[in-house]
């Protein structure tokens, strides 16, 4: 009876076994049927709306660009010597005038090397005088003469030295403004070649913008220009247009001088309407829709090319109503995606 149970067990292990073998196998002929014959999956096709890229009439005479706002004056302000940072009297947002105490060294060591180089000065102006009497009277060789009067010299020198050295322990604001930036505290060692301050003067401020090379020889220094901040609007002219592109961006930086009769701070955002002399050409507008932006990629678009979605990278310029001016990256012709490319990527399969 013990061996007809035994067996009679084995029988139900091994009849289990078979049936999950059996369904493992199946799943996995299920899983071969949904790939292709080449054994990767179906790629996924997504639909989307294409528009033929055409070159549209643009008058320069409006042209709108983004930018920010800048200090006209900004400087950066470094102690002359090196030592460590004994007092800090003001901080970033402080108003400051010119000639005012901004920090100190510990003064100690200059101070001796002062009082020494004093020393050296007072014995070698002694002997200098008892020389040149003696010098008047001819009584010394012209050489001792002209060595006590080199000592003299070099004395003078060295204690005008440490006495500067001295005076550079003191770091002073060199033009009244505002502390932008503090990048010391007490006990730090500092160095000639780091800044401790960064002041600016925001009485006058300039909106910077970049103006595309197809674009800037419409502007002229002088140029009126209406520039908006927030629900601010300010009417500037043209200080500076950049004599060299950025190599980068082909863009000129242009400074647009404004009075900041609203307190406008350094790095606002601004909009920007220049009034250049009225004229029509035929430039790549696309809809503002269709540019999208990444961290990867910057500014760009896709185009479809043979069932393919083909991402393009692109310079914009300025910005009318609900289009964007391309200077660079669309000639026309292109069928520029307007719907769904923001479910794709570089060589996503299409449907138009």
């Amino acid at each position: 009876m013990f061996r007809s149970t035994y067996f009679h067990r084995l029988l139900i292990i091994t009849s289990i076994s078979l049936l999950i073998s059996f369904n493992l196998s199946s799943c996995k002929t299920e899983q071969a049927n949904a790939k292709d014959n080449d054994g990767k999956s179906k790629a996924k096709t997504i639909a989307v709306k294409v528009q033929e890229v055409t070159k549209q009439p643009v008058a320069s005479a409006s042209l709108f660009y983004t930018g920010t706002i800048e200090a006209k004056n900004t400087v950066r302000l470094s102690f002359q010597t090196p030592g460590k940072v004994q007092q800090v009297y003001v901080q970033e947002g402080d108003d400051v005038r010119k000639g005012q105490l901004l920090a100190a060294l510990e003064q100690v060591n200059y101070f001796n090397q002062s009082a020494m180089s004093q020393a050296q000065l007072t014995m070698a102006q002694d002997a200098f005088n008892r020389i040149e009497m003696l010098h008047k009277k001819q009584s010394i060789p012209e050489s001792e003469y002209v060595q006590a009067k080199a000592r003299l010299q070099q004395a003078k020198a060295q204690h005008a030295l440490n006495q500067k050295q001295l005076q550079d322990t003191r770091l002073t604001a060199s033009f009244t403004g505002t502390v932008a930036r503090k990048n010391i505290e007490e006990g730090m060692t500092v160095s000639p070649e780091v800044p401790a301050y960064e002041i600016v003067n925001l009485q006058r401020v300039y909106a910077v913008v970049a103006v595309p090379e197809s674009e800037i020889h419409y502007l002229k220094v002088g140029d009126k220009v209406t520039v908006k901040v927030s629900d601010i609007t300010e009417e500037g002219t043209i200080q500076i247009i950049a004599p060299v592109a950025d190599p980068s961006t082909r863009s000129y930086q242009v400074k647009v001088e404004l009075p900041n009769k609203h307190n406008l701070r350094g790095g606002m955002l601004v909009e920007t309407a220049f009034e250049g002399d009225e004229k029509t050409t035929k430039q790549v507008m696309i809809p503002s829709a269709a540019l999208l932006h990444s961290p990867k990629y910057g500014d760009h678009v896709f185009i479809a090319n043979d069932k393919k979605a083909r991402l393009i990278k692109v310079a914009v310029g300025a910005t009318t109503n609900d289009k964007v001016l391309i200077n660079k990256g669309l000639s026309g012709g292109e069928k520029l995606i307007i719907a769904g490319q923001h479910k794709l990527r570089n060589g996503s399969s299409i449907s138009l």
